[in-house]
């Protein structure tokens, strides 16, 4: 079987070019030599090989599973570096009685889960971000990812006031970190789907 093989550059564009040149002999000692030279339009067009990375409109199970990556993603995140800061703190604060200390750490630990899946549910109005309204609104959008995280963490900061009882440190190092997680998926979220707003 006899195929023809195509060179690599089939889509790149050429143009054909025309020259002559033309003499005159006016008398014996005057020549007029004209040069003419020009450039016929582009015979072929580059192929277009790129392809957009996004659609220019996304499906809502799309958008749906997207968005809950995000709260999964964040409430591990913070999950971590709360744990992680929780260590440090509790590590300089022991006591003498070993079993109290193992007691309050625990139920600190506990507490800090709760309240940590607390604010990953308060999370939940990220899924006004599937509304076409709220995702082209940057307002809106950033309200749907942190109001109601942002207002619990103002409540949980007013209970750790010293009158409460409840450390301060505990509440900054559990709501913190979830605060910046969420800031952050908020802008790679912005990122990512600013083509298809």
């Amino acid at each position: 079987m006899n195929t023809e093989k195509r060179p690599h550059n089939t889509g790149l564009a050429k143009v054909a070019v025309q020259c002559s040149a033309d003499t005159f002999v006016v008398n014996q000692t005057l020549v007029l030599r004209i040069n003419i030279c020009g450039e016929n339009r582009h015979l072929r067009q580059a192929r277009k090989r790129w392809r957009q990375l996004l659609p220019t409109r996304v499906n809502r199970p799309t958008m749906k599973k997207y968005l809950l990556t995000i709260l999964l993603k964040t409430f591990g995140t913070s999950l971590a570096i709360t744990l992680l800061l929780l260590t440090i703190l509790l590590i300089g604060q022991q006591t003498d009685n070993n079993n109290l200390h193992f007691n309050a750490t625990g139920m600190i630990y506990g507490i800090s889960v709760s309240i940590l899946l607390g604010l990953t549910l308060s999370s939940s109005t990220v899924f006004f971000n599937m509304l076409r309204k709220a995702r082209k609104n940057i307002f809106q959008s950033f309200l749907a990812f942190t109001l109601l995280p942002i207002i619990v963490t103002i409540v949980l900061l007013a209970l750790s006031l010293p009158v409460s009882g409840f450390p301060f440190w505990i509440s900054c190092s559990i709501t913190l970190p979830y605060l910046v997680t969420i800031g952050y998926h908020f802008f790679n979220f912005r990122r990512t789907f600013h083509q298809v707003i």
